[in-house]
């Protein structure tokens, strides 16, 4: 007999039935589920600050789906770190979800609900009006609900298999793969500043970075030995670098301690990995604007870019093309998730670490095991 234990839940499985030994919280959707007419059951908020639903109540794959998704929000709230306004979203999506699968679906349990209907939902979403980014969050949530269930053992996972966003709904995002290398081959390579410039374009789009994670960096977090990098603050992590971008910081690395040797000691802060050409920590305005500066260049040179479709600038640029260019390649979105250290949902048991190396390894354009081609190195 299968036994599964997922602490964040305190839950055990034996057979299809889970039985919570919590299940409630402020933040948590309804665990007892009260249908009025054959409406959705009532869902607990931020706001409400009550606790609905008392008692042990057994989860299984015929248990509703306010149910399944008032455990996931609570695995959320214990084991997942978000933000307020993401946690939010989530609650929001999902209550939208459950309203919509009652229009459909008598009493729907999480069994009992396919893949068919979920594509309804988006279209139904697409139908309305509503944004394209929106829609795409949304279906973010569904996701991570279903992978949940999966973990959970409450589903197999096949009605979120191939999901996908209406056609003239997919996100369109600001830097092709093209338009990236072009953008990789505009600082110099003979200055510090162009190195400079260089090495924070390739990490944000090498490693998908927040502008703050970069410019709070220190030259011991970066092992161009062991090609990996490592994020201090509220996300830690460790994420891989690429061959290209590899090469590009032990160029950068080196160009920097030349820059420094001829500086005021007394002046330079030699432990930041991004400085100033007076030796000082680059602010983020200032790398905003290096970068934003760059991306003007290439827009002015690139004759398919036309000025009502201008690709987002800055550095949110670059980090949303590390997204959109690993998952175009195949990758996992929740190893991508990982990568980028976005608050994310629950991942299957097998997701590991290594796992998300060997998959950035094979789909990243900058990764070691990518094709050559630079226009970086020569």
């Amino acid at each position: 007999m299968a036994h599964y234990v997922d602490r964040s839940l305190r839950i055990t499985r034996a057979g299809d039935t889970l039985q919570p030994t919590r299940a409630d919280s402020p933040e948590c959707l309804s665990a007892s589920v009260r249908r009025a007419g054959g409406g959705a059951a009532p869902i607990a908020s931020e706001s409400t600050g009550g606790r609905v639903g008392e008692g042990r109540a057994k989860l299984s794959s015929l248990s509703a789906v306010e149910s399944g998704v008032d455990a996931f929000v609570h695995h959320l709230n214990q084991h997942e770190p978000m933000s307020r306004r993401t946690r939010q979203a989530y609650i929001s999506d999902l209550r939208q979800l459950c309203r919509f699968l009652h229009t459909r679906i008598a009493g729907p349990c999480i069994g009992t609900v396919e893949h068919n209907v979920l594509a309804d939902f988006l279209d139904h979403l697409h139908t309305t009006g509503i944004r394209p980014r929106t829609i795409a969050r949304k279906l973010t949530s569904i996701r991570a609900l279903f992978a949940f269930f999966h973990a959970t053992g409450l589903s197999d996972g096949a009605p979120v298999r191939g999901l996908r966003p209406p056609r003239s709904a997919q996100p369109v995002m600001g830097l092709s793969a093209g338009q990236v290398r072009a953008l990789l081959r505009l600082p110099s390579r003979t200055s510090f500043s162009g190195n400079r410039d260089l090495a924070l374009m390739e990490l944000l789009y090498g490693c998908g970075l927040r502008l703050e994670e970069l410019l709070a960096l220190r030259v011991a977090d970066v092992d161009v030995t062991g090609a990996e990098l490592k994020i201090e603050g509220g996300r830690r992590r460790v994420v891989p670098l690429g061959r290209q971008t590899t090469k590009v910081m032990t160029r950068y690395l080196a160009s920097r301690a030349q820059k420094l040797s001829q500086l005021n000691i007394q002046r330079v802060e030699a432990g930041v990995l991004f400085v100033s050409n007076r030796g000082g920590r680059l602010r983020p305005r200032t790398a905003q604007n290096v970068i934003e500066r760059y991306v003007r260049r290439l827009e002015g040179s690139d004759p398919v870019t036309s000025p009502g479709e201008r690709s987002r600038r800055g550095a949110t640029a670059l980090r949303s093309a590390f997204a959109q260019h690993l998952l175009d390649a195949g990758a996992d979105a929740a190893g991508v998730g990982i990568l980028m250290g976005k608050s994310r949902a629950p991942t299957p048991a097998s997701m590991n670490l290594e796992d998300v190396q060997r998959r950035y390894d094979q789909a990243h354009p900058r990764s070691r095991l990518a094709d050559a081609e630079d226009g970086v190195d020569d």
